[in-house]
């Protein structure tokens, strides 16, 4: 393959990529704003939640009408975003993150791709078209539901069209190379399960995924503590790395003033296992994965 060629592989994998992760990060978001804002009322208010959800709320108002009647409400709070962007924005990164670890060759034509989006744009477009003609009013969750269908093809058809880009022969795609192994472990470490997805293991990945997140949230669900990076208690800073092995869970935790502990429950040694397990389990998870890329491992 020529240098040129490689640069440009290389590009298109950074930008779907950072398209993905971007769509996820943003879906996350949205769905956790309104967690955010109802903790700030509490004494477990974070500084760091406040000022993300500010910011997610600012995005929100340039580029939604944030009508409360079409918006969904979580422990009483808005949404940044109506319940219509709310089903296109969660679909489209559920979309992103399906096409960009589907391996198998694309076979549709462009025409294809054309078609399935007019069709996935028609429950939105009639929900739409009824409620300008005053004829219905579908409700936020319909709205959202119809929605679905177009995010996710978006986002399918954006994921495919940077995974085949730019046109190989067959020759230049049998000697491609994989992923760059470091930021193959970076997006396993931030996202469990995610390297072994890109790797194409997508039953491992997701196995990962659900069990590695599950044991975290199961650590906070029984009051177990984050530890903090503390350098002057040695052992309390390696529990707080331990933690931190789960990556965007972490900070999700931290976000949301998740993870403050309660020392008395009887179940907060356990639960402090569980959380610290699950980091490392998930640091384990990403040596695995860089053996792979490297060839160390089948």
């Amino acid at each position: 393959m020529s240098t040129s060629g490689s640069f440009e592989m290389t590009q298109a994998w950074w930008l779907r990529t950072g398209l993905t992760t971007a769509a996820v990060l943003w879906a996350v978001a949205i769905v956790v704003t309104p967690a955010m804002l109802h903790a700030s009322a509490g004494r477990d208010a974070s500084r760091g939640g406040l000022l993300l959800a500010a910011v997610v709320q600012g995005v929100g108002a340039r580029i939604c009408h944030q009508r409360p009647d079409r918006t969904f409400r979580v422990q009483g709070s808005l949404m940044p975003v109506c319940g219509r962007c709310t089903g296109l924005y969660v679909a489209g990164a559920l979309g992103l993150l399906a096409g960009s670890v589907w391996r198998r060759p694309r076979r549709a034509a462009t025409h294809s791709s054309r078609t399935l989006l007019v069709a996935a744009a028609v429950p939105t477009l009639a929900t739409w078209t009824m409620e300008v003609a005053g004829v219905w009013n579908p409700g936020t969750p319909l709205r959202a539901v119809a929605a679905l269908p177009l995010g996710a093809a978006a986002g399918w058809v954006c994921a495919r069209a940077l995974l085949h880009y730019p046109p190989m022969s067959a020759r230049q795609a049998s000697s491609s190379t994989t992923l760059p192994p470091l930021p193959l472990c970076a997006i396993g470490w931030l996202v469990p399960g995610a390297a072994h997805m890109l790797l194409g293991r997508r039953e491992k990945g997701v196995i990962f995924l659900v069990v590695l997140v599950a044991l975290f949230a199961a650590g906070l669900a029984l009051e177990g503590r984050i530890f903090p990076i503390e350098p002057r208690e040695p052992l309390v800073a390696l529990a707080a790395l331990a933690d931190l092995g789960i990556g965007a869970p972490y900070f999700v935790a931290w976000a949301l003033g998740l993870g403050s502990g309660t020392v008395v429950a009887a179940s907060y040694e356990y639960a402090n296992t569980y959380l610290i397990v699950a980091g490392l389990l998930n640091a384990l998870v990403v040596l695995d994965a860089y053996d792979i890329a490297i060839g160390r491992k089948a």
